[in-house]
């Protein structure tokens, strides 16, 4: 489900004012740039990272006081939740991997192993992505350095294999899960949905009253969705 969010920003320029003129003097910016302009792609920045900060821990809310962008929609850790009580996401379907535990030093690495080895086949052959949290990331990287006294190696491009995965199993961390959430998937299957990616890039000014204030607004439609949570393809975790 996609849903109506509105986003307004309301600055006062003259803070930014030798922001904007040093990214000029060095390039970063063309010279012709305008300052509204400016200021109008750095709100666009903003909402982009307001937005993926909420993707796990959003909560959609019909309280008129809640108007923030975390009430907006359900983020994926509540679409997860709902399907966990409604039994779709279940150890019975192979999707739902317990732990018996909460994840620690002592046993992250093991626990990452053993969600793996319980994954699909087909995940098995053709790899998958564990997305975790920064801090379960990092949680990853003490165990291994408990386990063979050295920190984790990463290949050329930078990514992070899970040990014992041939290779296969990706970590990503992302800094908007905010709990112990593993989610083992292909990739491709957590996506999200707008009606028009334009929407979300057109953020216009609109007159305030006053003098002194920059005020711009824009609307669009968005919504996170879970292709898929049969096991060939998704397992997540039981949080403790």
């Amino acid at each position: 489900k996609i849903y109506p969010i509105v986003y307004e920003m309301k600055d006062e320029p003259e803070r930014y004012r030798t922001t904007f003129l040093n990214e000029v003097a060095t390039k970063k910016v063309l010279e012709s740039t305008p300052f509204e302009l400016w200021m109008i792609l750095r709100g666009i920045e903003g909402a982009s990272e307001e937005l993926f900060n909420v993707l796990f821990t959003a909560v959609r809310s019909e309280n008129a006081a809640e108007a923030g962008i975390e009430f907006s929609f359900n983020g994926f850790e509540s679409l997860i939740a709902a399907d966990i009580v409604s039994g779709k996401i279940a150890i019975a379907n192979k999707n739902y991997y317990d732990s018996a535990a909460a994840l620690s030093v002592a046993n992250c690495g093991d626990k990452l192993k053993e969600m793996w080895r319980k994954s699909h086949p087909t995940m098995n052959r053709k790899g998958g992505i564990m997305f975790m949290s920064i801090a379960l990331g990092e949680m990853y990287d003490d165990w291994f350095q408990a386990q063979h006294d050295k920190p984790p190696t990463v290949d050329v491009f930078g990514q992070l294999y899970l040990e014992g995965s041939n290779g296969k199993c990706k970590i990503i961390r992302l800094g908007c899960i905010e709990n112990q959430r593993v989610i083992l998937t292909e990739d491709g299957n957590l996506t999200y949905g707008t009606e028009n990616i334009s929407d979300m890039k057109s953020l216009k000014p609109f007159v305030s009253g006053s003098p002194y204030h920059f005020t711009a607004t824009m609307k669009y439609t968005f919504g996170v969705q879970i292709q898929s949570i049969h096991h060939r393809k998704f397992i997540t975790n039981k949080l403790y």
